[in-house]
């Protein structure tokens, strides 16, 4: 189990590796992650599309990881 905490319309996930903050709008689904290095921000991200794509089997997902 990973420490979440859950809002109306936000959230954050604790990992390891890092942290998962979560924003939904009606037709989007906004992760901002954060690492305390590269290759720490790298695991994190392939352990959050490979969640993500596990739960959105049905549908078509795009994942695009933009730098802030």
């Amino acid at each position: 189990m990973r420490p979440v905490t859950l809002g109306e319309r936000s959230g954050r996930i604790a990992f390891a590796v890092g942290d998962c903050r979560l924003d939904a709008q009606d037709t989007l689904l906004t992760l901002a992650l954060e690492a305390p290095d590269e290759a720490q921000l790298a695991q994190l991200q392939d352990v959050v599309a490979r969640h993500l794509r596990r739960f959105a089997f049905r549908d078509e997902l795009q994942i695009d990881w933009q730098r802030a």
